[in-house]
């Protein structure tokens, strides 16, 4: 996982703590996720676990997740990332 990925990670975890519990966490993505791709999603972010999730099935996303919590989101997306790529490109980093 890039350092990136961990820092937004990192971020919404400490986030959450401030988020009702009532809110969802929906998982948007490309078709359906299984059991065994939910559970690694629990894993990386074990505090959504008391959360009601719900897993929205988006055509427009080619690879990747989208996964909000509340008002808080983490774009895990390809499009996202070639975005952060492009950015970086044209900044000289």
């Amino acid at each position: 996982m890039d350092d990136d990925l961990r820092n937004q990670i990192d971020k919404l975890s400490k986030e959450i703590t401030i988020i009702n519990i009532k809110d969802k966490v929906t998982i948007m993505s490309p078709y359906k996720l299984g059991d065994n791709e939910m559970q690694k999603i629990k894993d990386l972010l074990p505090v959504i676990k008391n959360f009601d999730i719900v897993n929205v099935v988006d055509e427009n996303i080619y690879s990747g997740l989208i996964i909000k919590i509340g008002t808080k989101m983490i774009d895990l997306t390809l499009n996202s990332a070639l975005q952060n790529l492009r950015k970086k490109i044209y900044e000289g980093h």
